[in-house]
């Protein structure tokens, strides 16, 4: 069936600009740099809004994927860097264990 047959429309979809990807423990790491020096300036200033809308996530997740950085190696940086004076309470290390635990829920079902 069409889409027209199943009562949508037929308009063309509209292309998203998305970042561009480029794998490699080199690449991981600076996105990891430039997200900690940007939550060390939102921490400094008091704002809270890096923690909202589209920029919520650190936006490490394809290399963490591809094996390219470790969450260990994420939460090592984090602790070094001193981003926040309590890393197991930081956003960021809420996704690194929400993302390990569908993992393994995912593997187990």
């Amino acid at each position: 069936p069409s889409l027209k047959d199943l009562g949508l429309d037929s308009e063309p979809l509209k292309r998203v600009k998305s970042e561009r990807f480029t794998g490699g423990e080199i690449d991981a790491m600076e996105r990891l740099d430039k997200y900690i020096s940007d939550a060390k300036r939102s921490e400094s200033s008091g704002s809270t809004s890096s923690h909202l809308g589209a920029d919520f996530s650190c936006k490490i997740s394809p290399w963490l994927a591809l094996g390219c950085v470790s969450p260990r190696r994420i939460h090592q940086e984090l602790r070094k860097q001193n981003v926040v004076p309590e890393v197991g309470k930081s956003t960021t290390y809420f996704e690194l264990v929400w993302r390990d635990f569908f993992r393994f829920i995912t593997l187990k079902y």
